[in-house]
C-alpha cells in the first residue's frame, strides 16, 4: 500500500547497523514516518506533468517504428490541521497518477507501437487524541487502487496482453501511555487487505493463447490469442506490537514484542482455461495488419505443444510471524554512542510440509558513533538479521502438489496428436487424471527450509574541513544465507556437454531420472529448499561543498560487487544434476560502478537552477540456448527468474550490457509576492538523449536485453531501453 507524496515526512532506508527493533528483513529496511497534524492548518497542492510526443525526444536506435513517447499526469495535495486545538488534530493526503507510456512491438512479421496504461490512486488520513500529558492515541487509514493495462510491447501482442489490478488497504490504531518520568509504553495493532487481480486487457480466457515458435524451437517469435493465464489473489493481515520505553542512566532502554498473522486466497492458478499452443512457423502464417493476430494463424500448422490446467484448485492458508527484542541506546560518554540488542523471529512457514520449526532465529546487533571532534565521526557495526519467507513459496507447494492443480503439457508426437484447436478440454483432462502425461509436481519443502539470514558489518567515517567542505567513506559486507530456491528431486544425471546443441523431447531425459517419469505422476519432483546464498561488497565515497552561498555541490561513488547462486524463488540449477556450485554468477542487478554529481545553484532568490548527473555500470547478460539440452521438459517457473539452460561453457551473467549515463537538468522558479509558497518547475531527464540498455529479471530470452540467446561474444539483441529525453512540468503551492 503506497502513501501519497505529500504523507510522508521522512524516508530512512536502514541497512547494516539498524537496531534490533526493526526486523523481518535480511537485507535492509525501508521505513516511513508519516506527516501529522498541528495546531496551525498546513498543507499543500502539487501537479506533475510530462506532455509526451510533443517535447519527448525520439532514438533512431530503437527498433523502427516504435515510439519513445510517455505520458504523465500526477496530481496531489494535503491538508492539516486542529479540530480542537491542543487536543484533536487531523491530517489527510491524497494523490492520482494517470500515465502512459509507449512500447515497442517487435515481431519478424512487422513492428507497431503497443503501450502500458498506469492509473493510481492513494489516500491517507490521520487523527492524533492527545486526551492528556501523558495519554494519547493515533488513528490512521491508507487506501491505495493501482491499475496496469497492457495494449501489447516485446513479442506480445495487443490481444495477448494482460491488466492488474490491485487494491490495498491499511487502518490501524496506537496508544501511547506515560507510564512515569522516565517510562512509556506503545500499542499498536492494524488490519490490513490486498487484492491483486490479472484480468486479460483485450481477450477472452475462452480463447487459447497462442505461442508462434521459430523453425528451430531456439525463440518464441509472437504471442497472440489470449492472455494467457488467469490470477486472483486476496490477503488479510492483522499486525500487533507493544513496546515498552525506558531511560536511565544515559541508556534509552526498549523491551517490545510483535506478531503478523496473515490469511491468503487464491481464486486463479495461472493457466489459460481454454489452454495455450505452441506452434512452430514454417512459413504457414501471412499477416494481414502490422502485428501478427490469432486469425492470422492457420489451423493446419504445426503444433509443437499444448498446455493446460487440468483441475484448477482454491488455496487457502495462512503465514504468521512472531518477534520479540531487547534494545539500548547507550550514551557511553560524551563522545561515544553504543547501540546494541538482540531479536529473535520465527516464521510458521517453516514447520510446514517436511521441514521441521526454524526457532534459532537470534539476531545480536551491535553499532558504535563516536565523535572524537566537532569536525569528525567514526562509526559502525555488525549484525545478525533474520529475513521473512515469501509466502507464495507454501502457496505453490500446495497448488501444484499432489492433490492440487495438474498442468498438463501435451508434445504433438504420434502417441499424441495435435491441431490447433482440437486439444482436449481441462474437464476431459481431469476424468483421466490418473493417465495424465508425468508432469512437474511439487513436495511441500521435502529438504526442509530456514528463514533467510545475513550477516552484515560496516564501517564508516565523515570529516568535515571547516564550513565547506565534508567527505565521508563508508565499507559494507554482507553475506547471506538460506535463501529459496528450487531442487528437483528426480532431476536429469546427465549434464549438459559440448555436444549438447539441440532441442530435446523430454523423454530423452527420462531415462537419466532416479524415478521413471510415469502417467498420473511426476516427471520433475521439484521441492522450494533454502540452501542458497549470496555475498555483497561495497565502498561509499561522498564529497559535499559548498561553493558559495548559492552554490552547493556533493558527488558520490560506489563500488560494489554482488554474487550468488541463485536470484529467486523460481530458480533453479540449469544442469539437471542441481549442481549449484557452477551457478555462482554476478547478481542480476550487480552494477559495480555507479558515480552522481548533483548540483544546485540559486540566483536572486527566486531562480533555482540544478542537475543531476549519473553514471553506471551495465547489468550482466545471462546468455542462454533457448533449448532444453537436457530434456528436462518444461516447468512452472520458465516464465520467471528462471535459471534455463545454457551451452557448455558458458557462465551465469558473464557479460555486460553498455554503461548507463545521463544528464538531468531542472529549473525551479519561486513567484515574486507568494512569499515562496508558489513554484512553477521545468526538469528534463536524459538530456543528451542517450539510448541506456537496461533489463529486468526474466529467464526467458526476447523479453528483455539482460536475457541473450547464444554464447560469450555473440551479438546483443538490444529489445528495451531506458527513457529518451524527456519534459517534466510542474507547479506546487504550499502553506
Amino acid at each position: 500500500v503506497e502513501l501519497p507524496l505529500s504523507a510522508i515526512k521522512r524516508l530512512d532506508v536502514r541497512a547494516t547497523t539498524y537496531d534490533a527493533t526493526l526486523g523481518r528483513s535480511s537485507n535492509g529496511v525501508v521505513n516511513e514516518e508519516t506527516m501529522a497534524g498541528t495546531d496551525s492548518w498546513h498543507g499543500d497542492a502539487f501537479v506533475y506533468g510530462h506532455p509526451g510526443h510533443a517535447f519527448d525526444a525520439h532514438q533512431a536506435v530503437l527498433p523502427p517504428n516504435t515510439s519513445a513517447g510517455f505520458r504523465r499526469l500526477q496530481i496531489g495535495g494535503s491538508l492539516g490541521g486542529p479540530i480542537a486545538r491542543g487536543r484533536l488534530l487531523f491530517f489527510a493526503a491524497g494523490e492520482h497518477l494517470d500515465e502512459t507510456q509507449d512500447q515497442p512491438i517487435v515481431t519478424p512479421y512487422g513492428n507497431a507501437t503497443g503501450s502500458i496504461e498506469r492509473k493510481k490512486t492513494e489516500l491517507f488520513a490521520r487523527m492524533d487524541q492527545l486526551w492528556s500529558s501523558t495519554q494519547t492515541t493515533s488513528l490512521h487509514l491508507a487506501v491505495n487502487d493501482a491499475q496496469y493495462i497492457g495494449h501489447g510491447g516485446g513479442n506480445i501482442t495487443p490481444e495477448a496482453d494482460y491488466a492488474q489490478h490491485r487494491f490495498g488497504a491499511i487502518a490501524g490504531a496506537s496508544h501511547r501511555s506515560l507510564l512515569g518520568p522516565s517510562t512509556t509504553n506503545t500499542f499498536g495493532a492494524q488490519i490490513a487487505t490486498y487484492h491483486w487481480y490479472y484480468p486479460p486487457t483485450l481477450s477472452s480466457l475462452s480463447a487459447p493463447q497462442i505461442s508462434i515458435l521459430s523453425r528451430g524451437l531456439d525463440s518464441t517469435l509472437s504471442v497472440v490469442g489470449s492472455s494467457g493465464f488467469q490470477y486472483d489473489s486476496r490477503e488479510t493481515q492483522i499486525n500487533i506490537k507493544d513496546e515498552i520505553e525506558h531511560d536511565v542512566g544515559g541508556h534509552h532502554l526498549r523491551f517490545g514484542a510483535d506478531m503478523i498473522a496473515a490469511r491468503f486466497r487464491l481464486h486463479g492458478d495461472g493457466s489459460n482455461l481454454a489452454g495455450s499452443y505452441s506452434v512452430i512457423d514454417s512459413g504457414q502464417i501471412h499477416v494481414t495488419g502490422r502485428v501478427p493476430t490469432a486469425a492470422d494463424v492457420p489451423k493446419n500448422i504445426p503444433v509443437y505443444s499444448f498446455s493446460i490446467d487440468a483441475t484448477p484448485q482454491f488455496i487457502a492458508a495462512s503465514q504468521t510471524m512472531v518477534g520479540a527484542y531487547a534494545a539500548d541506546s547507550w550514551d557511553a560518554t560524551h563522545s561515544l554512542k553504543l547501540t546494541y540488542g538482540l531479536r529473535w523471529d520465527y516464521d510458521d512457514l517453516t514447520s510446514h510440509g517436511a521441514s521441521s520449526p526454524d526457532l534459532g532465529n537470534v539476531q545480536p546487533r551491535v553499532a558504535f558513533n563516536w565523535q572524537p571532534d566537532s569536525q569528525t565521526v567514526v562509526r559502525g557495526g555488525f549484525g545478525i538479521y533474520a529475513g521473512k519467507l515469501p509466502y507464495t513459496i507454501y502457496s505453490d507447494a500446495l497448488q501444484f502438489g499432489p492433490n492440487g492443480s495438474a498442468p498438463v503439457t501435451l508434445y504433438n508426437s504420434p502417441s499424441t496428436p495435435l491441431s490447433l484447436g482440437s486439444a482436449p478440454s481441462a474437464t476431459s483432462l481431469s476424468a483421466a487424471r490418473g493417465n495424465l502425461p508425468p508432469r512437474e509436481i511439487r513436495a511441500t519443502f521435502a529438504r526442509g527450509i530456514k528463514s533467510p539470514r545475513s550477516y552484515q558489518s560496516s564501517v564508516g567515517f565523515e570529516h568535515a574541513f571547516g564550513n565547506t567542505w565534508a567527505v565521508s567513506l563508508t565499507g559494507v559486507y554482507v553475506q547471506t544465507i538460506h535463501l529459496p530456491r528450487l531442487f528437483d528431486l528426480n532431476a536429469v544425471s546427465r549434464v549438459i556437454g559440448v555436444s549438447d546443441t539441440t532441442n530435446l523431447d523430454p523423454t530423452s531425459g527420462d531415462a537419466f531420472r532416479p524415478v521413471a517419469p510415469r502417467n498420473g505422476s511426476f516427471r520433475q519432483h521439484t521441492t522450494t529448499e533454502t540452501s542458497g546464498r549470496s555475498w555483497y561488497a561495497a565502498m561509499f565515497l561522498t564529497l559535499r561543498h559548498q561553493f558559495t552561498e548559492s552554490f552547493t555541490g556533493d558527488a558520490s561513488y560506489v563500488l560494489s560487487h554482488a554474487r550468488d547462486n541463485t536470484e529467486d524463488i523460481n530458480f533453479a540449477a540449469t544442469n539437471g544434476n542441481n549442481d549449484f556450485g557452477k551457478e555462482w554468477g554476478d547478481a542480476v542487478n550487480d552494477r559495480r560502478h555507479k558515480a552522481n554529481v548533483r548540483g544546485v545553484y540559486t540566483w536572486s532568490k527566486a531562480l533555482q537552477l540544478s542537475a543531476v548527473v549519473d553514471y553506471q555500470t551495465g547489468q550482466p547478460i545471462n546468455r542462454v540456448s533457448g533449448l532444453d539440452l537436457l530434456g528436462s521438459g518444461g516447468s512452472f517457473g520458465d516464465g520467471f527468474v528462471r535459471n534455463t539452460q545454457r551451452f557448455y561453457g558458458v557462465p551465469r551473467n558473464g557479460e555486460r550490457l553498455p554503461y548507463a549515463f545521463e544528464v538531468n537538468p531542472g529549473l525551479a522558479y519561486l513567484m515574486p509576492g507568494t512569499r515562496g509558497r508558489i513554484q512553477l518547475r521545468v526538469d528534463m531527464f536524459n538530456a543528451l538523449n542517450r539510448a541506456n540498455f537496461s533489463g529486468f529479471p526474466s529467464g526467458l530470452a526476447s523479453l528483455d536485453p539482460r536475457t541473450q540467446v547464444g554464447r560469450a561474444g555473440d551479438a546483443v539483441v538490444y529489445q528495451l531501453s531506458g527513457r529518451p529525453r524527456q519534459i517534466q512540468l510542474s507547479a506546487g503551492y504550499a502553506f
